[in-house]
């Protein structure tokens, strides 16, 4: 080989992988990919139908749309019960005019009996009285000629019939069996040979009242204030007396087998040996 060829240098042959730079180490955190909110379901739906729009606002509705139904049940519920008071207020109204109604109705009948009483009491030569199952509660009855009346029943309670005479007659006696004489101002009458067994006379006023061979059997006498009167021969069995005054009352011959005289007021009374006291009683000396 000739000394004037020129020695070319030897190219370093190339390897088979590429050398790749190497990269400078980051100092920064890694970086999170940015999370977007959830759209809802309407919007990822490529072509969403009017009933799922619908549904979906029905899911969450605007502010204000809650508020307007809020309001609206609130109102409903205050009108509904508006509704059920005015409702209730009418009924009692109702109830209280019939009641109004009622009394009106029965002291319009009471004032008619006792129209009708007092007529027949100012008749003279009248035979028969009939009174019975009258209602004359609270009426004015005083003085009154009442004689062979008829008060069968009758509703006598808180009557005023004191110095009353209810005598018997030629065709009967005075009849006021089982009527109502509660609290009644008997005081001074005359009821002779009357009929009141089962009586109401509770609290009643018999003062002075002339009760010679009247019927009491079973009435009720409690508390009643039977001060100086003449029971004489009156029949008084089984007779309810408790707490009852008689305090100077004439007994004499009167029955009170089976009467209650638990504290009965018996001060200064009159009895003979023809009295009849219940079993086991001791009377106190007869005045």
């Amino acid at each position: 080989m000739s000394d004037d060829v020129a020695m070319t240098p030897e190219t370093p042959q190339s390897t088979s992988e590429p050398v790749t730079p190497e990269a400078p180490a980051s100092t920064s955190e890694p970086v999170t990919p940015e999370t977007r909110p959830e759209l809802p379901e309407w919007a990822r739906l490529r072509k969403p139908t009017p009933a799922r729009r619908l549904k979906t606002w029905l899911s969450s509705p605007p502010w204000w749309v809650q508020s307007v139904l809020a309001a609206f049940v609130v109102g409903s519920i205050v009108a509904a019960a508006s509704i059920l008071w005015q409702e209730r207020i009418s009924d009692r109204q109702a109830k209280q005019a019939q009641s109004i109604s009622a009394d009106q109705a029965r002291q319009a009948t009471r004032l008619e009996n006792l129209r009708f009483v007092r007529q027949l009491s100012s008749e003279s030569g009248v035979v028969a009285r009939p009174f019975s199952g009258f209602d004359l509660q609270g009426q004015n009855l005083a003085g009154l000629d009442l004689r062979g009346a008829q008060f069968d029943k009758a509703n006598l309670q808180d009557a005023k019939l004191y110095y009353s005479d209810l005598s018997p007659t030629a065709s009967g006696p005075t009849t006021l069996f089982a009527a109502n004489l509660t609290g009644a101002n008997l005081a001074g009458a005359h009821l002779n040979d009357a009929i009141l067994s089962g009586a109401h006379l509770n609290d009643a006023y018999l003062s002075d009242a002339i009760l010679f061979g009247a019927h009491l059997n079973n009435a009720i006498l409690s508390g009643a204030h039977l001060n100086n009167a003449i029971l004489s021969g009156a029949y008084l069995s089984d007779a309810k007396l408790n707490f009852a005054r008689l305090n100077g009352a004439n007994l004499n011959g009167a029955n009170l087998t089976g009467a209650n005289l638990d504290h009965t007021n018996l001060d200064g009374v009159h009895y003979d040996e023809k009295t009849k006291w219940p079993v086991g009683f001791k009377p106190p000396p007869s005045a």
